[in-house]
């Protein structure tokens, strides 16, 4: 029995007759829609087959809802005026819950030495910064730890500045008229995303607090446990979630389908639980959850930070406005298609031990085209295009800049594939 015969038959439980065949009937053309549009944005028969039936929402609850609608004398149903497809349109948008998204405080920018202070030491507050800054011992201190934590180039110019008449003054119009990316955002409410489980179906029990939830989903293994615990924050009176922590911990935790539909402002599926992430003042981008799944796939097969438990990878977030003096690669895929870079260039450049990371960078494909990370700059770039990530590795061995290029396929968060794309089939535009 198809995965369409089995949604098909369990939502039309409650019906008999020709009333049952006539929905049934109706239900399939749904799903046949559906499946034709899905196919058109690229998936495979049985990908779209899969998004198609996910949109159309839980079977139990169609169920439910056509047993009491034609329970209802004719007279009555007539004056619903409800047909199938304004149920199933209804029923799709009753289970879509929001979730309000904002930045991570932690990711404006950082253009005073107090700033730079939190940003980069490992428990620092404003309020110590402050004080610190309130005698010339402690301003001297505060001075000593954040050049201590950047790069010995970073740190030359900050001195330079800083030794200058209204060298701080200075420092900080400097890096205000650098006009830094604008990030997504990417943390998520998390009472939003309790709610939208709930307004499915789901039971959502906390344990020792809400960052620590029992779920049980209908049909489903009891006492499915996800714990985040060490991954919200506190922002004002909400409390919230990294959106890539969630998706990470979501996958790892539970049994049921985990899915993510659109690129920006998504829609994560979560079992029967669809979840509308970001808004247009707050957009939340795919990249970002993707990225947290193929960080975790990638770090086994890279070398680890000397001194440290951490693998050598970094993750790019994805901006909102994008590098117009960045290089670009030309690519052979439509636009929408989802790639993901991999660069050894901060591996190769960086004297700290700390600083040598590979950068892991994903990106819908625009025009044909990827935005090429690190490639502008005497110091930045890469020198080739590799096809394999034992030929990355080798690049980075001989101190040569190279760059890797995955195709990824994120329509399963369970089964997350990415593919190295051969060095022939990419090609570098640096056209301005």
């Amino acid at each position: 029995m198809s995965a369409t015969d089995q949604f098909v038959r369990r939502a039309t439980r409650g019906l008999w007759g020709q009333k049952k065949r006539d929905v049934q009937q109706e239900l399939r053309g749904a799903v046949e829609d559906k499946v034709y549009r899905h196919r058109l944005c690229g998936l495979s028969p049985e990908a779209a087959e899969q998004a198609a039936l996910r949109d159309l929402g839980h079977p139990g609850a169609i169920a439910l809802e056509l047993s009491r609608v034609h329970s209802l004398p004719a007279a009555v149903r007539g004056t619903l005026a409800l047909g199938i497809a304004g149920l199933l349109s209804l029923q799709a948008a009753a289970q879509v819950g929001t979730v309000q998204a904002i930045l991570d405080p932690r990711m404006g920018p950082a253009c005073t030495l107090e700033e730079l202070y939190v940003r980069l030491v490992p428990g620092a507050t404003a309020a110590t910064a402050q004080r610190l800054q309130a005698t010339p011992a402690g301003r001297a201190q505060l001075q000593a730890s954040v050049l201590g934590r950047v790069e010995p180039a970073h740190a030359a110019y900050l001195r330079r500045t800083l030794a200058a008449p209204n060298g701080e003054a200075a420092l900080a119009e400097d890096c205000r008229q650098a006009q830094p990316p604008t990030y997504a955002a990417n943390l998520l409410r998390l009472a939003d995303v309790y709610a939208a489980l709930r307004a499915a179906g789901v039971t959502v029990t906390p344990l020792a607090d809400q960052r620590q939830v029992e779920l049980t989903f209908p049909g489903e293994s009891p006492r499915q446990v996800l714990d985040l615990s060490y991954q919200t924050q506190q922002v004002g009176a909400d409390t919230y979630v990294s959106g890539a922590a969630l998706v990470y911990a979501l996958k790892q935790s539970l049994t049921v389908p985990l899915q993510i539909t659109g690129l920006r402002n998504p829609t994560l599926t979560v079992g029967p639980a669809r979840l509308q992430l970001g808004s247009p003042a707050a957009p939340v981008l795919a990249t970002d959850l993707y990225a947290r799944i193929m960080y975790d796939q990638l770090s086994p097969h890279l070398p680890r930070v000397p001194g440290q438990m951490g693998t050598a990878l970094g993750v790019t977030p994805a901006t909102l406005t994008p590098d117009p003096a960045g290089h670009r690669l030309l690519v052979q895929a439509p636009d929408g298609a989802l790639y993901a870079t991999l660069s050894n260039a901060a591996f190769v450049r960086s004297a700290a031990p700390s600083g040598r990371l590979y950068t892991l960078t994903l990106n819908p494909v625009q025009n044909g085209q990827l935005p090429a990370p690190l490639a502008q700059g005497q110091d930045t770039g890469f020198a080739r295009v590799v096809s394999t990530l034992p030929e990355l590795l080798f690049a980075s061995q001989q101190g040569q800049r190279a760059l890797l290029v995955y195709r990824v396929n994120g329509t399963d968060l369970r089964q997350l594939t990415f593919t190295p794309v051969p060095a022939a089939q990419v090609r570098v535009n640096t056209a301005p």
